[in-house]
Formats: C-alpha cells, sequence, structure tokens
C-alpha cells in the first residue's frame, strides 16, 4: 500500500509502474466500485489527456480521500 494509503479508510488511487493501470485501494467494496466507474468514464480520460497535453506526467497523479470519523451522516443524507 502506497504511503498515506490508511487501508481502513482510504479511498485512493495512484499509477502502478508495475502494472502499468491505475491501482484502487479502498477500504469498502462499494467504494472500490465507485472509484473504478471515475477511472473508467470519459471525463477522467479526457482528464488525462488535457493535462498530458498541458505537460504533466499522469502517471504521477494521486488520488485519495479519508473516510470522515463520524459515519452517521454522509453527503446529507443519514445512514442507518
Amino acid at each position: 500500500m502506497p504511503r498515506g494509503f490508511d487501508k481502513e479508510r482510504t479511498l485512493g488511487t495512484c499509477w502502478s509502474k508495475q502494472d502499468k493501470n491505475w491501482r484502487l485501494y479502498y477500504p469498502f467494496m462499494e467504494s472500490g466500485w465507485t472509484l473504478d466507474e471515475l477511472l473508467k468514464s470519459e471525463t477522467f480520460r479526457e482528464f488525462i489527456e488535457e493535462i498530458e497535453e498541458l505537460g504533466f506526467d499522469s502517471t504521477t497523479l494521486r488520488l485519495s480521500i479519508q473516510k470522515r470519523n463520524n459515519t452517521e451522516t454522509q453527503g446529507g443524507m443519514e445512514h442507518v
């Protein structure tokens, strides 16, 4: 697991030089599916193309987000 990715709380992705693809890290299967859908989307592919055209190395892109400590309310919805 990459530095800074807490396997219990982090949803994230970074480029794998070994796999030559995006590697997903997720605490729960549902969150992994959500991130996988984003990485496969046309919008993400266009974003990668645009940043490459601007001279950025997309293989250095790293996305991560931490799960909230209090998971009772998320995104304005209450979870039971």
